[in-house]
């Protein structure tokens, strides 16, 4: 597997570059439009969730989907899981099969982080917030995939960690001298995530993204990967793609009538340089957040590398809101277009051309939305034989209505709705929602769902969780000290008046709230359980009193 090789040797010099200045620093490759990011690792889902903050936010595994039936209906071929359908236009079948095995992609993530209020006062920021470090990575392995695939995966997370951790010394030790010094500390932003696009038995395909910003330099890189998980064969462009040529001239056309073309000249030149520049998902290449549909230009990809998913599945809808798929099983493509009309407060779901018109009668407070979602994907979910819709719509550019619709016989039917932001959307029975928390002044937190036939979401942990930046306590708490790794109660902590601390969990039900202490040695942490009253109260103090003004929507 001289892909993962390559990017294991890449990421170990990954952190190396953050010393540099921006002139020395790789291009960019990577929109900066999503104004919301996932600050918090994910969790062990539980089909029985209990208000236990112990919930492991370090562990995401996705369940294998149970068995269900074909979400597809059965064409005229000798084998019952295979769609053979004719893509419109297309010199090439788009074969619909459901007969590939989920590989149950894996993520964790970690942080480091500290802080302090700067003691020239040259940092201007919002409210008291403190100048800080931040250093968040994720690692990355499968439950369902080969031993030698892992292995290589955990190679490459421990080099990730290893120069993260290094790095975060490094700066650390700046800061603190800078503060005690009554200098301006180097403030530091560096997240590495994991974008897993598919996970199955046919393609392994993710893509590692990483950025630094800070008050001296930032940078902003992407590295792609994609595999045969049975062979741990590189998956190459020339095997996906057949006439590059005529690619570039399609991805050049569909850039700029989507515009987008920012990031144009540097997919060329990686193209032409034989590099990976492309995730892969079931209908189509993924250029960092932007899906390049096959379907219409066949006739340019080796069609065997899509269209085959597993039995429960997600698919996004493009920058033009639209999807090419067999929605109804029928065995014949259908065309959904999803467009909204803020002057008349109206949602537009269009299916092969029959346009049905979504308004605050058939979906409360649709009227209240502005278009569609830059910071949220709308997707399209194949689960036990049911088919759903679910439409991110923006309130205002941090807040996010999410709009679900049973699409199963081809026309939308309103199930539901709520706030939050889509994440990690690869299956739709464990796929996450980042969800504002009133209490912490709209704090984003990610929770974990499964999407059941009935369209009803069932939590699958009693906590959100997130690593929100360091936050400085002016006034004193008690509560429970507790070991975050197993759980045992450890005895009262009062947290004192100037502690640096991270919410890092908090659960809905009971109001708990967890708070990470951080300390200038990162061995030296303490997690310590709040009573809150949901509202305005953490362990008898009010939020106001407790954080003052650092708090905010979005923040």
């Amino acid at each position: 597997m001289k892909k993962l090789i390559a990017v294991l040797l890449t990421a170990a010099m990954l952190l190396g570059c953050v010393a540099c200045t921006s002139e020395e620093t790789t291009k960019k490759k990577k929109k900066t439009k999503k104004t919301t990011e996932k600050t918090e690792d994910t969790e062990d889902p539980s089909d029985d969730p209990t208000d236990d903050p112990t919930d492991d936010p370090g562990t995401d595994p996705t369940d294998e989907p149970t068995d269900t039936s074909d979400t597809t209906a059965i064409s005229d071929t000798s084998d019952p899981a295979v769609n053979t359908t004719k893509a419109p236009g297309g010199a090439s079948e788009l074969v619909i099969s459901n007969d590939l095995d989920s590989l149950g992609a894996l993520t964790s993530g970690d942080c480091l982080a500290y802080g302090a209020l700067d003691p020239t006062g040259e940092l201007v920021l919002p409210g008291n917030l403190p100048a800080s470090l931040y250093f968040y990575w994720e690692t990355l392995t499968t439950s369902n995939g080969s031993s030698e695939l892992n292995e290589e995966l955990e190679g490459l997370c421990e080099q990730i960690k290893i120069s993260t951790v290094d790095h975060y010394e490094e700066y650390l030790k700046s800061f603190t001298e800078s503060v005690d010094n009554g200098e301006c500390p180097v403030t530091c932003t560096f997240r590495e995530n994991n974008e897993v696009y598919r996970a199955d038995s046919q393609v392994f395909s993710f893509r590692l993204h990483a950025y630094i910003n800070g008050s001296e330099e930032s940078n902003d890189s992407s590295f792609y990967v994609n595999v045969d998980p049975t062979t741990l064969n590189d998956i190459t462009i020339d095997d996906v793609i057949t006439d590059l040529d005529a690619f570039e001239d399609y991805l050049e056309a569909y850039l700029e009538e989507i515009g987008e073309t920012y990031y144009l000249d540097d997919y060329l030149d990686q193209l032409d340089e034989g590099e990976d520049c492309f995730g892969m998902v079931y209908d189509g290449l993924m250029f960092d957040d932007i899906k390049v549909p096959v379907v219409g230009h066949e006739e340019l990809f080796n069609m065997s590398y899509f269209g085959s998913t597993p039995k429960n599945y997600s698919l996004l809808l493009d920058e033009k809101g639209e999807l090419v798929w067999d929605l109804d099983g029928d065995g014949k493509l259908d065309t959904l277009k999803c467009d909204f009309d803020y002057s008349q407060g109206e949602l537009y779901i269009t299916v092969n051309g029959q346009k049905y018109t979504i308004t605050d009668a058939e979906a409360p407070k649709i009227s209240y939305m502005e278009d569609l979602a830059f910071n949220s994907p709308c997707v399209v979910m194949f689960t036990e034989d049911r088919c759903y819709l679910v439409v991110s719509l923006n309130e205002s550019d941090a807040v996010v209505g999410l709009y679900f619709f049973e699409m199963t016989d081809g026309t939308p039917k309103y199930v539901m709705d709520r706030y939050g932001f889509l994440e990690d959307v690869l299956d739709p029975n464990y796929f996450s929602i980042s969800e504002g928390i009133d209490l912490l002044g709209g704090q984003n937190m990610e929770r974990y769902y499964q999407l059941k036939a009935d369209g009803t979401l069932i939590p699958q942990t009693a906590f959100v969780y997130c690593f929100s930046h360091p936050l400085l306590t002016y006034a004193s708490i008690t509560g429970d000290e507790f070991n975050w790794d197993n759980g045992n109660m450890i005895g009262s902590y009062t947290i004192p008046v100037g502690s640096v601390v991270q919410i890092v969990a908090y659960g809905p039900n009971n109001g708990a709230l967890v708070l990470k202490v951080l300390s200038r040695d990162s061995s030296d942490v303490h997690f310590v359980n709040l009573e809150t009253d949901k509202e305005n109260k953490i362990a008898g103090v009010s939020v106001a009193d407790l954080f003052e003004s650092q708090l905010y929507i979005g923040g």
